[in-house]
């Protein structure tokens, strides 16, 4: 049998690890909504309104901003991809949903929606 000699390193060979590189923060956020089924939908971006309606599946809407915030009326007729990453489906088919993303520390962080309250008669 042959014997292969296994390498050896000189007290002066550097290791030098490859870095890993370190994600880039994030400064804004980009929602992506593709609709599987008809979905009622309303939609802020940065406290402003951006959208509001009864939508058809096959529609693709867009947003950028800060601070983005989606309720919907069917949760499992609605696919969301933020900053690149899929998130699919967030609910049930006719399940009511109500979601908000934001920009925190250069990262995405989802945040629970502060009810509302209803006034007393």
């Amino acid at each position: 049998p042959v014997q292969v000699p296994s390498p050896t390193l000189s007290p002066t060979t550097p290791l030098s690890p490859t870095p890993t590189p370190s994600p880039m923060p994030i400064t804004e956020l980009v929602i992506e909504a593709v609709l599987l089924d008809r979905t009622w939908l309303r939609v802020r971006v940065d406290g402003d309104p951006a959208l509001e309606g009864l939508f058809d599946a096959g529609e693709t809407f867009t947003w950028q901003g800060q601070v983005i915030e989606i309720r919907t009326g069917n949760a499992g007729g609605m696919r969301l991809t933020i900053n690149g990453e899929d998130l699919g489906v967030l609910g049930e088919r006719g399940e009511v949903q109500h979601w908000v993303f934001q920009v925190e520390g250069g990262r995405v962080i989802r945040v629970t929606p502060t009810p509302t309250p209803t006034p007393a008669p």
